[in-house]
């Protein structure tokens, strides 16, 4: 009889505790699950975040274009971004009219820095439009490049007096001789502008250059202004695009006065008309993106402000 109970109360141990393990592994396996559910629950809301990728922001001008893009709710930085992508092609003094209207996009780089990627501006006597390209290029609606890397060196084109040739017959001594430059034929006097931001490398006197100055440009290249008149810079002068270098003039060997310019481009001479027009390139890639772009900021434009009444 001690045997019987013995071997029943031994059953009923097993028998419970195999119970209470089936409730721990339930437990466990519940709360295991429930767990990785909240994780990637976290997870999911963690990647579908939405991330501000545009703002599009909109106004009038009010005497001043620049207080008026402040205005508008654009911070200094984006400002200087705006003017970096309008470079010369947008007169902000001349182009402007008080009541004109204008829309900015605005995007955020892979720093999170927020940069100015597109402009519309509707005015009284312009229609501009403006994107900057994921080349980092400027363009305008129809696709054509609008920012050259380079700026013309004089305040216009003056004619050109010699082209550049490599077997060209010198004016003065009339051997063949490679003319590596391109020559402007300007009145002395006239301003001459650095090609691109970049630092004085020589500012010298030679009997056959005259007064000149080579500059290597941030891009590696070199330019040579030669034949000039005055010297408005030193050796090891950091110079800006479009800063006053020098005037031109009628120094050294020539036969009247002229801007003689001279750019190498990865250490060989190139004909400048040539290089600045093909900067001038068309990207159909971006024609049908530029396109869009305007068209949206206009419908922003339309959205905030009217457009058949000019602003008070």
């Amino acid at each position: 009889m001690h045997l019987a109970k013995d071997h029943y109360l031994t059953r009923i141990f097993f028998l419970t505790s195999f119970l209470i393990s089936i409730v721990f592994y339930a437990y466990f396996s519940l709360t295991t699950k429930s767990s990785n559910a909240e994780q990637e629950k976290a997870v999911k809301t963690q990647e579908v975040e939405p991330v501000p990728k545009s703002t599009t922001v909109t106004g009038a001008v009010k005497y001043s274009f620049i207080s008026s893009i402040l205005s508008s709710g654009l911070s200094n930085s984006e400002l200087k971004s705006l003017l970096s992508l309008l470079g010369d092609n947008f007169d902000i003094i001349k182009s402007v009219n008080n009541g004109d209207k204008f829309s900015i996009k605005t995007q955020h780089d892979t720093t999170d820095t927020e940069f100015v990627s597109a402009f519309y501006y509707m005015g009284s006597d312009i229609d501009f439009f403006a994107m900057r390209g994921t080349d980092d290029n400027i363009y305008i609606e129809n696709g054509y490049r609008l920012n050259n890397r380079y700026s013309f060196p004089l305040p216009k084109h003056f004619r050109v007096s010699s082209s550049f040739d490599l077997n060209r017959k010198h004016p003065i001594t009339n051997r063949i001789l490679p003319h590596f430059g391109t020559d402007y034929a300007t009145p002395v006097g006239t301003e001459v502008l650095s090609l691109s931001d970049g630092i004085v490398m020589k500012s010298l006197y030679n009997r056959f250059a005259g007064n000149y100055l080579t500059i290597k440009h941030t891009d590696g290249n070199y330019a040579r202004y030669l034949h000039l008149s005055q010297i408005d810079v030193n050796i090891g002068e950091r110079v800006t695009k479009g800063q006053i270098i020098g005037l031109t003039g009628n120094s050294g060997r020539t036969t009247g006065p002229h801007l003689h310019l001279e750019l190498s481009v990865a250490g060989a001479p190139v004909d400048f008309e040539k290089y600045i027009k093909a900067e001038k390139s068309y990207n159909e890639q971006f024609v049908y993106i530029a396109q869009a772009e305007r068209k949206q900021l206009i419908k922003s434009l339309t959205k905030t402000l009217p457009l058949n009444q000019p602003s008070t």
